[in-house]
């Protein structure tokens, strides 16, 4: 691995030796870290270089580390749950439209406290709300006052806000899928508690301590995100059928 320079070779020069998947890697600007001066010391290993005072991420790593954990997402069953976190902004729509494909949970707005530690409270304010909706679609509500069909309107909006992307949660998550870990150490934290696994996507000025699937990336560009969640759901798309898990 080549230690950190002040100068290193851009994609369209390396291009006749670098694959297919490297350079679509290059392109989606996934080795773009932060600056120098924000790197965190257990993430000087997985630096290559540096390009005027950015650091660039070592590739070769990063799909190692992305074909292992899409390895390890093959390896869970069908009706396993994977709860996808992205709260930046260049994660927050690949984040909805991945999971909402998937049919699988997310948040992309705050973390909820207790989300994971203190799961049976949520879980019940997550079946209040999905029961309102259905005694609201089947017209249960008509028999009472405006005023109250409107509290329970405004009720039924504010926990849509805050759970309706969490309404097909139907039990604790069978892994994390993290975009950000500073940002997200609340979420980290708790799934750590409870011994679920987390993959994330680790930006160069993050600890990735603790994190059982570490994916070295870009996770403040759209592209770089994109990129690396959009094959972490591949691996969830072509799990074999029938498969019990590791």
């Amino acid at each position: 691995m080549i230690q950190e320079t002040n100068t290193i070779t851009t994609g369209q020069e390396m291009g006749s030796v670098l694959d297919a998947e490297i350079q679509t890697m290059m392109k989606s600007g996934v080795h773009y870290g932060h600056r120098t001066s924000r790197t965190h010391p257990k993430m000087k290993s997985l630096i290559m270089g540096v390009k005027n005072n950015i650091e660039i991420i070592d590739l070769e790593v990063t799909r190692t580390q992305l074909e292992r954990a899409m390895q390890f997402l093959k390896s869970l069953p069908q009706e396993a749950q994977i709860l996808f976190v992205g709260t930046l902004p260049a994660a927050q729509s690949v984040v909805r439209e991945t999971a909402t494909a998937l049919g699988a949970p997310f948040v992309i707005e705050r973390w909820l406290g207790g989300l994971i530690t203190n799961f049976k409270m949520i879980s019940g304010r997550i079946k209040h709300l999905l029961d309102l909706k259905k005694k609201r679609a089947a017209g249960e509500f008509e028999k009472y006052t405006k005023k109250e069909q409107q509290n329970i309107a405004e009720e039924i909006a504010r926990s849509e806000r805050v759970l309706g992307s969490l309404e097909c949660l139907t039990h604790l998550p069978d892994a994390l899928v993290v975009v950000g870990v500073p940002q997200h150490k609340t979420a980290i934290h708790e799934a750590q508690l409870r011994h679920i696994p987390v993959i994330a996507i680790v930006d160069t000025d993050a600890d990735p301590t603790g994190i059982d699937f570490p994916i070295a990336a870009n996770d403040n560009a759209r592209s770089s995100v994109a990129f690396i969640v959009e094959r972490l759901a591949e691996a969830l798309r072509t799990r074999p059928h029938g498969e019990k898990g590791a």
